[in-house]
């Protein structure tokens, strides 16, 4: 969704979908999410101490998403709901899809999460996600998919 404010649009909202073996796109909605790409770097020193080199390691893109199960379009019940509740199993493969921007889109492995619930809330599920990125210099490295 997008919103006019002060003569600039601005996006509001993330529009995107998340799925996995328990949950398909359709029966979640995306509350949060953050994007961190980063990488290993390592200073090789002289005698003296002082850097000479500096070289990098292996980029890693991680997604930290939160969202609130929903039931499933077809079914739409208490029922359905509750059966979404779920996180990925160690190493499961999770695709993102049509998030805002599309940097974030594309295929991470599941490696920590957790299931929030409250009497006076909705579920949450929280999913760390990662993608061990291609460094052009090995091939393409195993997602575990």
């Amino acid at each position: 969704m997008a919103i006019l404010g002060i003569g600039r649009f601005v996006v509001r909202g993330i529009a995107g979908t998340v799925s996995y073996t328990a949950v398909i796109s359709t029966s979640n909605k995306v509350q949060s999410l953050t994007y961190k790409k980063s990488f290993g770097v390592t200073e090789h020193r002289d005698g003296m101490g002082s850097v000479y080199a500096v070289t990098a390691g292996e980029p890693v893109e991680e997604i930290q998403v939160t969202m609130t199960p929903i039931a499933p379009a077809a079914t739409a019940t208490l029922a359905g709901a509750q059966g979404t509740v779920a996180v990925p199993g160690p190493l499961d493969p999770v695709t993102i899809a049509s998030m805002p921007g599309g940097i974030t889109n594309g295929a991470y492995v599941y490696v920590d999460g957790d299931i929030r619930l409250s009497t006076d809330g909705t579920p949450e599920i929280q999913c760390t996600l990662r993608k061990y990125v291609d460094t052009g210099v090995s091939g393409t490295p195993a997602n575990f998919s």
